[in-house]
């Protein structure tokens, strides 16, 4: 199957994340007060650290900008939301100049659905996303949008599959929430990185089958703005 749209493919893993770090920075510097979707995840320390060291260098490049979580773990026995704590140590809070705003996802309320349905609500008073980062799982996930989750689904609690519960050192029978698939690709811009071996069959299932819940991911093939970034081992199956 000839895949229709463009794929940035790179010899080395760093490249691929200084080249989704450039894409967050030529969008912040066509729109000064975009939204960015931001991603957890090994791949995504990389784009961060090249991201925080492009603004030493012009302190206050983000200071209009407003960032925004994708997906959260509910686990209450921490003070804080594990992802929103990754984000804010690993990247906004090291921005010299500072941001707008982090909206970030509560998991220490009674009622989750209702927070789900809250979150996305300040998503989209913020104006949308303009540009949503992403990773992509072994088994085809988008956030927390594991197989199974339907193209319209929206921002919602979310059973996670249990080889993500695996993988991340999960408790079993662990939830969380995350903007749906839809919610996704109603961003103007995608941007997906994937790097290494392990997520090679994922990335092929992705772009190079017919668009189904078997593979979340399938469906950002039909996004009119994506951008899909790899390294050598990722792209090894195309």
């Amino acid at each position: 199957m000839e895949i229709p749209f463009r794929i940035s493919i790179f010899e080395e893993y760093c490249r691929a994340e200084e080249a989704t770090a450039q894409q967050i920075l030529e969008q912040v510097k066509q729109k000064r007060n975009s939204v960015i979707g931001l991603a957890t995840g090994r791949t995504m320390r990389g784009v961060y650290r090249f991201l925080i060291d492009e603004e030493k260098k012009e302190p206050g490049l983000f200071k209009d900008v407003t960032f925004v979580q994708l997906d959260e773990i509910i686990l209450k026995t921490v003070g804080e939301g594990i992802f929103s704590k990754e984000l804010r140590e690993l990247f906004i809070e090291r921005l010299e100049g500072g941001y707008e705003a982090f909206l970030s996802i509560n998991v220490f309320v009674e009622d989750m659905v209702k927070e789900a349905a809250e979150y996305l609500k300040k998503v989209l008073n913020a104006g949308g996303i303009d540009l949503q980062l992403l990773g992509i799982g072994v088994n085809g996930h988008i956030g927390y949008n594991e197989p199974g989750s339907e193209r319209q689904s929206s921002c919602r609690v979310a059973s996670l599959a249990p080889t993500t519960i695996e993988r991340d050192g999960l408790p079993i029978g662990s939830m969380g929430i995350t903007l749906g698939v839809e919610d996704i690709l109603n961003s103007k811009k995608i941007v997906l990185i994937a790097t290494g071996n392990s997520k090679a069959s994922a990335v092929r299932q992705a772009l190079k089958s017919t668009p189904s819940v078997e593979s979340p991911a399938s469906f950002l093939v039909n996004h009119k703005c994506i951008s899909i970034i790899l390294d050598n081992q990722a792209a090894s199956m195309l």
